[in-house]
């Protein structure tokens, strides 16, 4: 994504400025830094200019970069981008991807079913508990009311002594019969509600193992407290979770247990991406904002918890995909698996190659935005799966 931006900037310059940066990263490949001569191999594909890029993928292997040796691999297994087909030389390279650290390439071997098709996966759609509102939203809570007081945030829930630009404030207003605070959270700039009235989460309700983390903790909703709930300025539903451990208090959490739901929106109301744990099983998707299309999905199913759990207990299986619906890649059990636009299985170098409606240019750009939204949501510096 980045490359493309660049390249879309300098057409705006003068064809000298161009060729001397092209220039300069051509001389920086054949000094031996094997990324740029991926980076050209990339821009050369886009370009159509298939036996450059061939060359420049050679180069980058050669020195060592193990993306170039991987694109290329699989270039000559798949017979892609006019190279004649050759599983054998298309092996060797993969196996050399793996001896510099592609992972997904040790023991390369092309997904054998059909990928999953976007249109396959259960759409998720808002029930009508989540369809709320700022303005109409009542918690029916029982507390006495106290002299109200501010507390100041940035917006990345930093505490300030004094109000700060795009940031938030907490107003407490009270204390529940078991001494529990009651406060509201608000927009700095419009002093629009960000969450509803609700319980402030104490220390005790934490797992001990979150405890030594810096945390701004959260308002639980009304008499649900196992619920966060998150309004844009403009009054829609932002961030919703339910999770079952904030209301084991005191005990420590098995991490079997630590089951949740989670859902986030686009300020227009559509949601944006969905996130459930029941016991060992976490599924994940995440849609696009133009088309309501899945962007991602992954299922992740989590071995029996210990202290020296290995990675291996931890299997994924997640799919991406462009705006229409098409697979773009997949990884299941630490093999990456890449798909052209008929759902066949191609290289690696594809997800270089932005289609005339920029696909996939989109869904990298959405899933990377659409992450730091959420963790700007939840207003806490504690790190949820």
């Amino acid at each position: 994504m980045k490359k493309i931006l660049f390249l879309t900037i300098t057409a705006c310059f003068s064809p000298f400025v161009f060729a001397n940066k092209a220039t300069d990263d051509a001389a920086k490949c054949d000094a031996g830094e094997g990324k740029i001569c991926r980076e050209i191999a990339g821009e050369k594909l886009i370009a159509r200019d298939f036996p450059a890029a061939k060359r420049y993928l050679e180069l980058g292997c050669e020195h060592k970069d193990r993306l170039s040796c991987a694109y290329l691999g699989e270039m000559y297994y798949f017979g892609e981008f006019r190279v004649e087909q050759n599983q054998d030389k298309g092996k060797e390279l993969l196996d050399r991807a793996c001896e510099l650290g592609s992972v997904s390439r040790c023991d390369f071997a092309p997904l054998e079913s059909a990928p999953v098709k976007a249109q396959d996966l259960q759409v998720f759609e808002p029930t009508a508990d989540l369809r709320i509102h700022a303005r109409t939203y009542r918690n029916n809570l029982n507390y006495e009311k106290t002299k109200k007081r501010k507390v100041f945030y940035d917006e990345n829930g930093k505490y300030s002594e004094k109000e700060v630009e795009g940031g938030f404030y907490r107003e407490y207003l009270g204390k529940t019969a078991d001494g529990n605070l009651i406060a509201q959270d608000f927009y700095q700039d419009n002093d629009a509600p960000l969450t509803p009235i609700g319980t402030v989460l104490s220390l005790k309700n934490i797992p001990e193992y979150l405890q030594d983390k810096k945390v701004k903790l959260p308002i639980l909703s009304g008499d649900n407290l196992d619920t966060i709930i998150n309004f844009y300025p403009n009054g829609r539903v932002k961030f919703f979770r339910q999770e079952k451990f904030i209301k084991l208090a005191d005990k420590q959490v098995k991490e079997e247990d630590r089951n949740y739901k989670q859902y986030f929106f686009y300020p227009n109301g559509k949601i944006a991406s969905q996130s459930e744990r029941q016991n060992n099983q976490i599924r994940a998707v995440s849609f696009y904002k133009e088309s309501g299309n899945i962007a991602s999905f992954s299922d992740t199913y989590i071995g029996k918890y210990s202290e020296n759990k290995s990675e291996d207990e931890v299997i994924p299986y997640s799919y991406t995909y462009a705006v229409d619906g098409t697979p773009i890649y997949a990884k299941i059990n630490k093999k990456m698996h890449f798909f052209d636009r008929k759902g066949n299985n191609a290289s690696g170098i594809r997800v270089l190659k932005f289609d005339a409606n920029g696909d996939y240019a989109i869904c990298k750009e959405t899933l990377s935005e659409l992450y730091k939204e959420i963790k700007a949501a939840l207003r806490i510096n504690v790190e949820f799966e």
